[in-house]
């Protein structure tokens, strides 16, 4: 992503999380998922931590 400022890199973002809302990811050995809740806030789930668990 190019440098710029943080409101504009957060709707980057949360344009790139709608646009991907409810696929399920396989990132880091487990599954994840971006939804909105009902009151409108964007969510995650994962099943595996980022990074993966520690070992």
């Amino acid at each position: 992503m190019p440098s710029c400022s943080a409101s504009r890199r957060a709707a980057w973002t949360t344009g790139l999380i709608l646009h991907r809302a409810s696929q399920i990811n396989t990132h880091d050995g487990g599954r994840g998922v971006y939804f909105k809740d009902p009151d409108g806030h964007l969510m995650e789930a994962l099943t595996v931590p980022y990074g993966g668990w520690p070992k």
